[in-house]
């Protein structure tokens, strides 16, 4: 009676102890997965907040270029204006002087529109005409592949460097629609206005994916082919700068990798003008922040991994607190498992002593 009491004592003994393992053993899972959690969403928050800051940075750089392509269009705007000899010279030697290539290479030519009427578009064709560069064949106003011309025309008239953007001489850019609506606006407020349209000149050109921004010219002191002297609130023309999408957002976008794979998505009027793509299947961070320019509103979309940053030892840290707590775990259980079987044999002997005996024996 005595020694199963004593048996029915120590069972409950024996059953704490390894409740008290099992608690231990939970309790050390449960705090390893909470450090390394924490850790992981320290890491995160870390990366949005760099992430962020590199955004907001790029974005603003985004502004800035556009503000700095519209002094290009002001100074087109002054020299019409000025009552300067107008002519294909004129406007060459203006593009060699602005030196674009130094100091914005995005901007592949400049040109300026005369805004006519149908009714004019002979007279305009035989002054595309009167200055003859290398094309072999005769200018000759038109439009858009698969359109026709309005009532109203905005034709290339110049365009600088010309030797090498020729078929866009007597291009009706109203022709396409959207550039006329963008045109119309900047009209209306007096700023330079994005089309964010691809042009698609005569023959095909090294431009024909190129956006354009154009500033409206209200009045000259010279004529411009059937465009009168003028000086009404009414544009007689457009000073328009064609930018090339890829080199213009691949120098503001393409230096942020530099911290991490990130992918860019840029659009307007829900259609991609420019993408630099990025594919992860892991965690992301994703970001769609509005850039006002040129008075249009760019949606640009931000992806990277969930790490854009992170130093080493920041990354590591997760999977150092995951390997510690483990091992820390693993210790915890054999040390309980030799405990409770070292016990067990402790226990067995005291009830029964002739065990002992007989293993001694």
């Amino acid at each position: 009676m005595v020694i199963k009491s004593k048996i029915y004592l120590r069972g409950k003994e024996f059953k704490r102890l390894r409740l008290l393992a099992i608690f231990l053993i939970v309790l050390s899972v449960a705090g390893t997965w909470f450090v390394w959690a924490t850790t992981v969403s320290s890491n995160i928050n870390s990366a949005k907040r760099h992430f962020g800051v590199v955004i907001q940075n790029d974005t603003s750089d985004l502004s800035k270029l556009f503000d700095l392509g519209g002094t290009v269009l002001y100074s087109g705007r002054s020299l019409i204006s000025s009552g300067a000899t107008a002519s294909r010279q004129t406007w060459n030697n203006f593009y060699d002087h602005l030196d674009l290539t130094k100091f914005y290479p995005s901007i592949k030519a400049v040109a300026y529109l005369s805004v006519i009427n149908s009714t004019q578009i002979q007279s305009m064709t035989n002054y595309l005409n009167t200055q003859q560069l290398a094309k072999s064949s005769a200018f000759k106003v038109y439009s858009a592949p698969g359109t026709s011309s309005n009532k109203t025309l905005a034709v290339v008239t110049y365009i600088a460097p010309s030797s090498v953007n020729q078929n866009f001489i007597g291009y009706d850019v109203f022709s396409n629609p959207l550039i006329a609506s963008a045109l119309t606006s900047a009209a209306k407020q007096d700023t330079p206005a994005l089309a964010a349209q691809k042009l698609t000149p005569l023959n095909g050109s090294s431009l024909s994916s190129t956006l354009m921004v154009a500033l409206p010219v209200y009045n000259t002191a010279v004529k411009i082919g059937p465009v009168q002297a003028s000086s009404g609130s009414t544009p007689i023309g457009y000073i328009a700068a064609l930018i090339n999408a890829n080199t213009l957002f691949n120098t503001i976008f393409k230096p942020i990798t530099a911290y991490g794979k990130v992918g860019v998505t840029i659009k307007s009027d829900n259609k991609t003008i420019y993408s630099l793509p990025y594919s992860y299947k892991g965690r992301q961070i994703t970001k769609t922040v509005e850039v006002k320019v040129a008075n249009r509103t760019l949606s640009v979309f931000f992806n990277t991994t969930s790490d854009f940053g992170i130093n080493t030892i920041s990354k590591i840290a997760p999977y150092s607190v995951l390997v510690r707590g483990l091992f820390f775990t693993g210790m915890l259980i054999l040390t309980f498992y030799f405990a409770i079987s070292v016990k067990l044999i402790k226990e067995k002997y005291k009830i029964n002593p002739d065990s002992k005996k007989q293993h001694n024996s």
